[in-house]
């Protein structure tokens, strides 16, 4: 993390949250649409969701509600998304007219919404087509959801200005960088 900060990025390192899996503040973890008013933004879990990790010491009991695992709590990450979400925002608002051919380039494949955000990605990047970027965005073909598709691809007023690139295309690229480490 230091050297991303040398560089320049803005770090932030969040702590997990203890997950009773039946509290309001979590959504149904199924592939079925939430809310079929939305525009089929799914909300499944992610395998950090799933992690597993600290003392016992966290006030959860095993009631059947999936907080323990072996008699470990269950943690999962909050508010990760969201925040990227955010600063996407707010790099957008920053500029009131983009230059000509300024892109976004955004790497996830998650169409979810998220905990505090019924929008997810998909939010920020609507406003950002909106107001003349061009995105891009980067994602692994198995994990990329439909919805962002459904919204910018083929058929929308957004086709030419919004483009997605597979992550299986560098795949090789990729690990060769990590095997020259």
């Amino acid at each position: 993390m230091d050297a991303a900060e040398q560089l320049g990025y803005e770090v932030r390192i969040l702590e997990r949250v203890p997950d009773s899996g039946e509290g309001q503040d979590r959504r149904p973890s199924s592939n079925v649409n939430v809310d079929a008013g939305r525009k089929g933004h799914n909300r499944v879990s992610s395998e950090s969701d799933k992690g597993v990790g600290g003392s016992g010491g966290v006030g959860l009991t095993g009631s059947g509600n999936g907080a323990l695992r072996n008699g470990r709590v269950r943690y999962r990450e909050q508010c990760v998304d969201e925040l990227l979400q955010l600063k996407l925002h707010q790099a957008i608002a920053d500029a009131d007219v983009p230059r000509p051919g300024a892109t976004i380039v955004l790497a996830t494949g998650d169409g979810n919404v998220g905990q505090f955000s019924d929008e997810g990605f998909l939010g920020p990047v609507r406003t950002a087509l909106k107001k003349g970027w061009r995105v891009e965005l980067y994602a692994w073909e198995e994990g990329l959801s439909r919805a962002w598709r459904r919204e910018f691809g083929e058929g929308t007023p957004w086709k030419d200005k919004f483009r997605i690139t597979k992550m299986e295309d560098f795949g090789e690229d990729l690990l060769e960088v990590e095997e020259g480490r």
